[in-house]
């Protein structure tokens, strides 16, 4: 997926003052990603907008605003390109925060040299060391990035997208969790607005639900795919149907994880504790309004031969896995 920075100037327009923005700044505080909305509906406002969202929480803690940008006069872009951008802050969504990196099942260490399951730098060293640094065998914890703002869609007249996010259910621990908001853009005559039209969180007790994404069709009806794991489930994936008159529904599992993600960026010698996960995944609507979802789990890719097993590559044993669901 296309991670998007402004890397040139631009006429920023914010409550009729006009004024320069350079890349990565805006009210005088860092906006890490503004994320496009992509399919859905198109924007004939001004001209042509493209609206963007963007989340404001930058300090490991939790916040409740949402920045709604929008470009506009996007079709002088055929003629003499004369590009306005404008944000508007919309605060009381829902809360949101920085997420833990997410547990997985723990390996025994007698059964790390079995013959359908091999840890990277585990078999054979044990507790050991590795290019001069020690370690001890262990499934390593896997990234759940941070609170940035995932794929936003334009649809039904709202802008729709998810965050990962802290989340403590009512009887679990701290895990993560999936945090969506459906926002309403508007105008003023030439000046943006903004409201929140709902959200809420998918969240499994016990489990970490990360890296979601939302599709949402013409009739306000989408789900919300993701990746999740647990201390007691391999890395898999899932999904929510979620609609603002019904909430987020029940989680179902599109696919099971069978192994640890076991690649090389878990290991300290390599990078630390927290094993690299897919930075995006990602969700479409087709022309019949089914959404089809894109996460990443741990598969069995089986291969026959002696002893038959599960294929995997030295450094990584990740997989994706692609489903359609009907809203």
């Amino acid at each position: 997926m296309r991670r998007w920075h402004w890397r040139a100037p631009l006429t920023h327009k914010r409550r009729n003052s006009t004024r320069e923005v350079r890349a990565g700044s805006a009210t005088g505080r860092p906006l890490r990603h503004r994320i496009p909305s992509r399919g859905g509906a198109y924007a004939t406002a001004n001209n042509g907008t493209q609206y963007f969202l963007s989340a404001l929480e930058f300090f490991g803690s939790v916040d409740n605003r949402i920045a709604i940008w929008a470009a506009t006069n996007t079709k002088s872009i055929q003629t003499t390109p004369a590009i306005q951008i404008q944000n508007e802050i919309v605060g009381n969504t829902i809360v949101y925060g920085q997420p833990p990196a997410a547990q997985q099942p723990n390996i025994p260490v007698g059964k790390i040299c079995a013959p359908d399951l091999f840890m990277l730098v585990g078999c054979g060293l044990l507790n050991g060391s590795l290019l001069g640094q020690t370690f001890t065998v262990h499934a390593p914890l896997i990234d759940s990035n941070d609170d940035r703002m995932q794929q936003v869609m334009f649809a039904d007249g709202k802008l729709w997208s998810t965050v990962t996010t802290v989340v403590r259910t009512q009887n679990g621990p701290t895990r993560t969790a999936a945090a969506w908001f459906a926002l309403t853009p508007g105008w003023s005559g030439s000046d943006l607005t903004g409201t929140f039209a709902g959200g809420g969180y998918v969240a499994v007790n016990g489990q970490s639900v990360m890296y979601p994404s939302i599709a949402v069709n013409k009739d306000g009806k989408g789900a919300i795919g993701f990746s999740i794991v647990g201390p007691g489930m391999f890395p898999g994936s899932g999904y929510a149907k979620v609609s603002l008159a019904t909430g987020a529904t029940e989680v179902k599992l599109t696919s099971r994880g069978v192994f640890p993600d076991d690649g090389f960026t878990g290991y300290p010698v390599f990078d630390d504790r927290s094993g690299r996960w897919g930075d995006y995944s990602a969700a479409v609507v087709d022309a019949s309004g089914n959404i089809w979802v894109a996460n990443e789990t741990i598969p069995c890719q089986e291969f026959a031969g002696p002893g038959n097993g599960c294929f995997r590559s030295v450094l990584a044993n990740w997989g994706t896995l692609v489903a359609k669901i009907t809203p």
